[in-house]
């Protein structure tokens, strides 16, 4: 049986994906049919579809395997602040490329990404909170997540099609010396035009 952090799948469930994963290799996934899925697997239709509903339901569980492995991979970290998530994110998809191509080759990367944020979420409400001192996971925090999740998602897609690819350490660096500008700047500007309006109010 593969354990993940929370996640136990039973032997029949990771042939399946196995299979998936194989075919996937030969043909797009929309023309993947239930019969030859599971002749691939050693199994039989009545074994898949006591286990599952549809092959999209195959590809969903192997996404949650996926964000799981990300899950600990993150927390195996002895300090979490942006740099440290921002390299495990780096290191994590360089060990699952070879997943990312399968999803872009079969047009599902649209699939995965639409079930990553919630997914990622529910790691961060149930384990990752706990190591997140003084912060509130309110609405508001909510919004923070998913933007800082989407753009470690974007520049990962363009990162992973470089050739050669900066380092996790390297690209976690690049992402901080960004955000630090940036935040300088707008500090800057800020002071820049609270300068400027006491100058022109009258005295």
């Amino acid at each position: 049986m593969k354990k993940t952090a929370d996640l136990i799948l039973n032997q029949s469930q990771q042939w399946f994906i196995d299979a998936l994963l194989t075919l996937m290799k030969t043909k797009p996934f929309h023309k993947i049919q239930i019969k030859e899925l599971a002749e691939k697997a050693g199994l039989d239709r009545r074994t898949f579809y006591r286990h599952f509903k549809s092959k999209e339901d195959v590809l969903f569980l192997q996404c949650r395997v996926v964000i799981e492995d990300f899950a600990k991979k993150v927390l195996a970290k002895n300090e979490l602040n942006f740099k440290t998530v921002a390299i495990s994110y780096f290191e994590f998809w360089n060990d699952y490329l070879d997943f990312l191509k399968l999803l872009k080759a079969s047009n599902m990367i649209c699939f995965f990404s639409d079930k990553m944020d919630k997914l990622y979420y529910e790691h961060v409400t149930s384990k990752v909170k706990q190591y997140l001192n003084g912060v509130e996971l309110d609405h508001k925090t909510r919004y923070h997540f998913f933007y800082g999740m989407g753009g470690l998602w974007h520049v990962m897609n363009w990162w992973q099609l470089e050739d050669p690819r900066e380092t996790p350490e390297e690209m976690g660096q690049i992402l901080v010396e960004y955000i630090t500008e940036i935040y300088a700047s707008l500090a800057l500007n800020t002071a820049a035009g609270n300068s400027v309006r006491q100058a022109a109010s009258p005295s």
